[in-house]
This record gives structure tokens, C-alpha cells and sequence, in this order.
């Protein structure tokens, strides 16, 4: 799809004017509005505006985008001030009596007629994007908590009421990130939600990727040397699956031998938490085999048995958990190291306050590239 996008300046009615946007960081969003024009109905439309100008004078700003469909130029337009459709449709009509009043009825051109439809259609595409009013998405985070009856969210911006919320009651106490729309004042209506865990950086990686592995290293020096400031750590794991091919096993970047590390680092987090930095940081330096830095660590033999049979008899399942929340609940899909603070994915750590003190490279493995 080829697409040309442009600000079209158009002369309005002078009562028509632009209000400033509030700085209010709780204020209402305000919605745009699209049509899709054909390049015929766009020349209707441009020549009803021509019309309208010459009588009424003014201006005001939309949005035009041409993009090619099926061999058809077509013209996306968005509008943001809802006072247009008021305008346009009264510009639309004057354009319409002064076809009408030119034209013989008896025998109508055939270019007067087509024009007759077009405005028609115009009209019915006016309608129904004023119907349909397009709502940039809010993300908020933070406890969610109920008073009076009603469940509410603290974020660093203020406190939010939140509606279309039946579903979180369950959820009162708990961290959130909520994704929804801001029609009132410091009210979010809730379109989607994720928890996340309270004072807690989120590492996903590739276990055998380079960069991980200097960042776990990095970031649990981090920890030890600030135990009274820094928050908690999470590591998850990425792997990698083809939309395409939903029955196909899933795959990691390094091929099996990297499959096989994710899951055994899974199993030590889950099922000796105490054990599970000391491996990463045993493994940062060492790129032995798994048994052996288990051995390190004092794992007996039936133990590091238990995580290979834990490995052969419940390691898709565990995948397929470990994916459908770091792809599913996070967007995760790729990028190792990413992070994610409160729910929401951060590129520059010291950027947050718990690392203002903390430097790490940007590089990362990404799709099977070294980057």
C-alpha cells in the first residue's frame, strides 16, 4: 500500500474555530473522526468547500491521506474538530441547490447527476464517522482501590475513576496497568488490563544471548550493592512462535541448546527461588553444561535429575505458559534484554528512579540477528 499523507489548510466559516488542547494530564481526550473518500467524492467535497469559503470566509485544519487500494486511489481524511460535520453538511447542501438550480430537470447532464450522488454518498459518510468517533487510548497504572462504591486508580498523574470496570472487583488491592479511554475528566473507561508486580523490573531475555547475560550480571551487582534501594527482579523468557503455523512446535533463537537453558533457568526460578541468581550469575561466566553449574551450586544428583525429567515431560507446557504471559500479557515478542516497569516496557533504565545510578548498553539479540 503506497500512502502520501499531507495537512490540507481549508478555509471555514468564521464562526468555526479550533479549541486549544488542555494541559489538564487528567483531562479528556478529545476523538478524531475518519472518512474514506473516493477521488471523486474528494473533488465533490474540496469543490463544496471552495463554494463555502468564497461566501463565508474563515479557516480551520484536517487531515488528508491518499493510499492506493487495489489498483484505486482512494483519500483517508481525519478530522478533529467535530463543528466540521456541521459546516460540511451545510456547505454540502448549498452545493447541492446550486447543482439543482443550474440544471434542467426535464433532461439532467449526466455529470449533474453522478455529482447528485456523490454528495448523497458524502453525506451518508459524514453520518456515520460522526457516529463513530475514534479514541486515543489512555495507560494508566497503579493500586486499584475501591471507595463509595466505586473502583478507583492512582497513577502518577492523579487518581482515576474507572467505568465499564465490573470485572476488576476481584482485583481491588492488586497492581494494574489499564489501557482505556479518557471521555471525562479523570474518568477512564477500561478497554483492557494486565497486573503486574508491585516494585519489580521486568528482565525478558534469551538465555543464551550475550547481552542478557551481561545485563543479569549487571543488574544483580546492581541489587547486591543497593539492598535498601533497589526494587525486586524478574527474569522471563522468550521464545518464539509462527502466527502462521499455530501447531508448529515453538523455537528460540539459539535452536535447541537454547531452549533447553531457558527452561532449566525456568524450573530453578520457580522451584528453588533461593538458587536462582547464583545460576545467573554462575552462567554470565561460564558456558559449561547446565548439570555441571548445578553442581556448582550444590544441587544433588536426584535434583538435577528432577529438572531434566521436569524438562522432557512438562517443557512445552511450561513454554506455552512462559509465552502467553511474555508475549500475551506483556507484547513481548522479541529483543533481548527488554524491560518492563509497572507494566509498561522501558528502554532507558536510568530513566526510572530506583536506577538513576545504573548504566547498561542498549545492544540486544533480535530476531535471530546480533545487533
Amino acid at each position: 500500500m503506497t500512502r502520501l499523507s499531507m495537512i490540507l489548510p481549508v478555509a471555514l466559516m468564521a464562526a468555526l474555530f479550533i479549541q486549544a488542547g488542555e494541559s489538564d494530564s487528567l483531562a479528556a481526550t478529545r476523538p478524531s473522526y475518519e472518512l474514506d473518500l473516493s477521488l471523486a467524492e474528494l473533488s465533490i467535497y474540496h469543490a463544496a468547500a471552495i463554494s463555502g469559503v468564497s461566501k463565508h470566509g474563515g479557516e480551520a485544519e484536517f487531515r488528508q491521506t491518499l493510499y492506493q487500494q487495489n489498483g484505486e486511489t482512494r483519500c483517508r481524511l481525519t478530522i478533529e474538530n467535530p463543528q466540521l460535520f456541521k459546516v460540511w453538511n451545510f456547505w454540502l447542501a448549498e452545493r447541492s441547490h446550486q447543482l439543482v438550480v443550474a440544471a434542467d430537470l426535464n433532461n439532467p447532464r449526466a455529470d449533474v447527476k453522478l455529482a447528485l450522488q456523490l454528495i448523497q454518498s458524502i453525506h451518508a459518510k459524514l453520518e456515520k464517522a460522526e457516529a463513530n468517533p475514534i479514541w486515543e487510548m489512555t495507560s494508566i497504572a497503579g493500586r486499584l482501590l475501591k471507595r463509595d462504591g466505586k473502583l478507583w486508580l492512582d497513577d502518577p498523574r492523579g487518581r482515576f475513576s474507572l467505568t465499564a470496570a465490573n470485572e476488576l472487583e476481584s482485583l481491588v488491592g492488586e497492581s494494574l496497568r489499564i489501557e482505556g479511554v479518557v471521555k471525562q475528566r479523570a474518568t477512564l473507561e477500561v478497554a483492557s488490563y494486565s497486573a503486574y508486580p508491585e516494585d519489580t523490573l521486568e528482565v525478558y531475555v534469551m538465555s543464551v544471548c550475550p547481552y542478557a547475560r551481561k545485563a543479569e550480571h549487571a543488574l544483580l551487582d546492581y541489587l547486591a550493592a543497593n539492598p535498601g534501594k533497589a526494587p525486586n527482579l524478574s527474569v522471563r523468557y522468550i521464545f518464539f512462535k509462527d502466527p502462521k503455523q499455530p501447531d508448529a512446535p515453538f523455537i528460540s533463537m539459539k535452536g535447541a541448546a537454547e531452549i533447553e537453558e531457558n527452561l532449566v533457568q525456568m524450573i530453578i526460578r520457580d522451584q528453588y527461588p533461593e538458587l536462582f541468581h547464583a545460576y545467573l550469575m554462575e552462567r554470565a561466566a561460564d558456558d559449561g553444561p547446565w548439570r555441571q553449574l548445578a553442581g556448582k551450586l550444590g544441587m544433588d544428583r536426584s535434583t538435577v535429575k528432577g529438572i531434566a525429567d521436569t524438562i522432557a515431560q512438562e517443557g512445552e507446557l511450561l513454554i506455552a505458559q512462559e509465552y502467553a504471559y511474555v508475549a500475551g500479557e506483556r507484547g513481548i515478542r522479541d529483543g533481548s534484554p527488554s524491560f518492563t516497569w509497572r507494566g509498561e516496557v522501558v528502554t532507558e533504565l536510568n530513566r526510572l528512579e530506583p536506577f538513576r545510578d545504573f548504566s547498561l548498553s542498549d545492544a540486544s539479540c533480535n530476531g535471530g540477528i546480533m545487533q
